[in-house]
């Protein structure tokens, strides 16, 4: 399986990029449409001091590669923002940035936490949220709000926390599994 990794100047790229064999990365200012033709998965990294609200022109190729591509899309956190920009959601901004350990909770059965519990930890460092969703689905909340998205058709999904780092008791292989696996239902 091939996959892509769109960099949105994360901090932890180097993180991500090794939970892959078959991976490249390409930074979002260069992103354009046959940049993703010949993949078979898409994941959008977390990243970028430019906010999704205030930034929508810097971000247009990858919002327009959310809108219009057909394959598996996985948002990790400023990914997940952009996913839910992209589709019309209400993005809210925190009076202080969330950072570390934080507990989420499923809310929906999907293929992407399949075989993971009810409750675990993720790792987070955001400043902005989503408190309700009017055309995604949520699929895991935290105190904060929803913490996973998924497209009600598409193959898309967003997770506000960093899967790629890993804590103690957290299931960031089994995520990244379970995504791959999806893609390859798709092919």
């Amino acid at each position: 399986m091939k996959l892509l990794v769109v960099n949105n100047h994360s901090k932890h790229i180097k993180e991500l990029l090794h939970k892959f064999r078959e991976v490249k990365s390409i930074d979002f200012e260069n992103l354009e449409n046959k940049n993703y033709d010949g993949y078979d998965a898409i994941i959008l990294s977390g990243g970028s001091s430019l906010s999704v609200a205030n930034y929508e022109k810097e971000y247009s190729k990858e919002l327009h590669l959310i809108k219009n591509c057909q394959k598996p899309i996985l948002g990790i956190c400023l990914g997940f923002e952009l996913i839910n920009f992209a589709f019309g959601e209400e993005l809210k901004m925190l009076k202080q940035k969330e950072k570390g350990i934080v507990s989420i909770r499923l809310v929906s059965k999907d293929e992407l936490f399949k075989s993971l519990p009810k409750e675990f930890n993720v790792y987070e460092a955001h400043r902005w949220v989503v408190s309700k969703n009017k055309k995604l689905n949520s699929l895991a909340k935290s105190k904060d709000g929803i913490e996973a998205v998924k497209h009600p058709k598409k193959k898309i999904y967003g997770v506000q926390f960093h899967p790629e780092i890993v804590i103690k008791k957290g299931h960031a292989k089994k995520i990244f599994k379970n995504f791959l696996n999806i893609g390859k239902l798709s092919e």
